[in-house]
């Protein structure tokens, strides 16, 4: 198994961060170097849309997209 080195505490900004792409392969990305211990809790993602969302529903958009598109 590879092994990940820690990355300083950063803010990440998702343009598009309701659409396919972000769905299908950015958050489930990010949720697995969250897992490997690469990156920790403080780091935070900003997603902006054309579409208007709120925190709850960004938050149960990704947790949503991290279930059905990683094998955990």
């Amino acid at each position: 198994m590879a092994k990940f080195i820690p990355v300083n505490p950063f803010d990440i900004v998702i343009f598009g961060a309701t659409g396919d792409l972000s769905r299908r392969k950015l958050l489930p990305a990010l949720y697995h170097r969250f897992l490997d211990g690469q990156i920790d809790a403080s780091c935070r993602t900003v997603g902006t849309a054309r579409s208007e969302i709120d925190r709850n529903a960004f938050i149960g958009l990704a947790k949503t997209a991290c279930q059905e598109h990683t094998q955990n």
